[in-house]
């Protein structure tokens, strides 16, 4: 139920911006724009209200909106910004303008060095960038000034992941959910580490919560579809990622999943389809060239196999699978030296991968 506020004087602007931060602080978004927005009405200068209508936006992830709201109260207000450039660094980090985060959180910490959220988005930023010393060192530091910061333990966790350190990424994963259990970020982060390691319960169990917490998330249905992949539950697979491609028409990992159940399904026309969105969203996703090239392979193309496969592996030369794929359709063109080159990268990369040992074993007879 709404809480009712004190009647308050219509003509004056910091009174509709101080209900306006009691409904924001009680999670009232639109309620709380629409006093900031009567705010403004009054006094055109009030960098207050800007600050926090665009706080509000960008909790609502309406990210542009928040931008242009916080680079308004900035111009208003120059020198009492610390939290206004704390909150356009994280939004341009939701957007994944990550250079423009970094200044901005630059600007943050230089006017306030103990801003643990400052060091938190930045951190997670470094992280979009694939700066990961930076980043472990950015989330170390907000960590140092805030211990109860659950989303600097989320993004630490998810760098982890990206880095393979699994027992510290679940413990800071761990960590972040304690602190929040509404952190939607730490349930999808450790979805994804239980999908790494092929805890596919755990991991579902993870997106369902994810899910719960935000029910238009794309990225979500792509991730738990993926899980259902793995574990051969194609019509729920399927459904989930139509989903993620309803709330997000240009989410390339979800095309490429489903291209790879419908590949499974042995529906190759729809496979290709699919692969050939994926590709054309993100032409740097080296599992849809990889899927595409075992599609090929499956309809014995080798040289249009090779060719993908070749693109996959030059994305991501570490991908154990791809080679295991390009060296079975060298094998069938009777390739055999580059075929035995492949199979034993495959191994050396993932020595658990059984399919490259037994074609290694097949040639040599």
């Amino acid at each position: 139920m709404k809480e009712s506020y004190p009647e308050l004087d219509p003509n004056s602007s910091m009174a509709y911006v101080m209900r306006g931060v009691a409904n924001l602080d009680k999670g009232q978004y639109n309620e709380a724009i629409s006093d900031f927005n009567q705010a403004i009405s009054l006094d055109s200068n009030n960098s207050a209200a800007y600050a926090n209508r665009g706080k509000a936006y960008w909790m609502q992830k309406q990210y542009n909106e928040a931008i242009r709201d916080l680079s308004q109260a900035i111009s208003l207000d120059p020198n009492n910004s610390a939290a206004y450039y704390t909150n356009r660094g994280g939004s341009f980090m939701g957007i994944r303008q990550y250079d423009e985060a970094i200044r901005d959180l630059n600007q943050a910490i230089s006017f306030d060095p103990n801003n643990s959220n400052a060091y938190a988005y930045r951190g997670e930023s470094n992280r979009g960038l694939k700066q990961y010393d930076e980043a472990i060192r950015d989330l170390n530091q907000a960590i140092s000034l805030d211990p109860n910061n659950s989303f600097a333990y989320a993004s630490r966790g998810e760098t982890n992941r990206e880095l393979k350190q699994y027992d510290d990424a679940f413990r800071d994963l761990d960590q972040a959910i304690s602190l929040n259990p509404n952190n939607f970020f730490a349930y999808a982060c450790r979805g994804e580490a239980n999908l790494d390691r092929r805890q596919y319960d755990d991991a579902i169990r993870d997106y369902n919560q994810a899910n719960n917490l935000d029910p238009n998330n794309s990225v979500v249905y792509a991730s738990r579809g993926s899980a259902y992949l793995d574990r051969m539950q194609y019509d729920e697979a399927i459904r989930d990622l139509n989903q993620a491609i309803s709330l997000d028409p240009n989410n390339s990992n979800a095309y490429a999943n489903r291209g790879e159940v419908y590949q499974r399904l042995k529906q190759y026309d729809k496979a290709i389809m699919d692969l050939n969105q994926a590709i054309g969203f993100d032409p740097n996703n080296s599992y849809a060239y990889t899927c595409r090239g075992n599609v090929y392979r499956m309809q014995k193309q080798y040289d249009e196999a090779i060719r993908d496969l070749n693109l996959s592996i030059s994305i991501n030369p570490n991908d154990s699978i791809a080679y295991s794929i390009r060296g079975d359709a060298y094998r069938m063109q009777k390739q055999y030296d580059e075929a035995i080159k492949d199979f034993n990268l495959a191994i050396s990369l993932d020595p658990n991968n059984e399919l490259a040992k037994q074609q290694l074993r097949e040639i040599r007879g």
